[in-house]
């Protein structure tokens, strides 16, 4: 048997990183699409998805949370809706966060499919 032929093949995916600005006090919304391995648009209508934001990986308290259930992440055709209103950004102190968002399928398998920062920026308009 050559070594080609004893290599395996792994597919490893991972979350991608991604960085959120948020403006304080400002309604911050963007639309995460997802494609499949032939790079087509991936359908997350049945989905349910929970993302929190921390300020450190090992803090008891979540500074945020969106869920599906709170309306905050929607999933339909398009993709993920993930929505910061300003109600909720005006109470966050300024600094930069973590976060993660977890993807559930029908199916109740779980995919951590973002991770990264929310920087909250400082307004200077009250």
């Amino acid at each position: 048997m050559s070594v080609s032929q004893r290599a395996r093949r792994e597919v490893i995916e991972m979350a991608v990183a991604h960085d959120f600005y948020v403006d304080k006090g400002t309604d911050y919304a963007i639309l995460v699409g997802l494609v499949d391995d032939d790079e087509k648009p991936q359908d997350l209508l049945g989905f349910k998805a929970r993302m929190q934001v921390r300020e450190n990986f090992h803090s008891e308290w979540a500074a945020d949370e969106l869920t599906t259930e709170n309306g905050r992440l929607v999933c339909d055709s398009d993709g993920l809706h993930v929505s910061f209103p300003g109600a909720v950004t005006s109470r966050m102190p300024p600094k930069t966060y973590k976060y993660d968002i977890e993807l559930i399928a029908p199916n109740g398998c779980v995919t951590r499919i973002l991770e990264g920062r929310v920087f909250i920026r400082s307004e200077v308009t009250r």
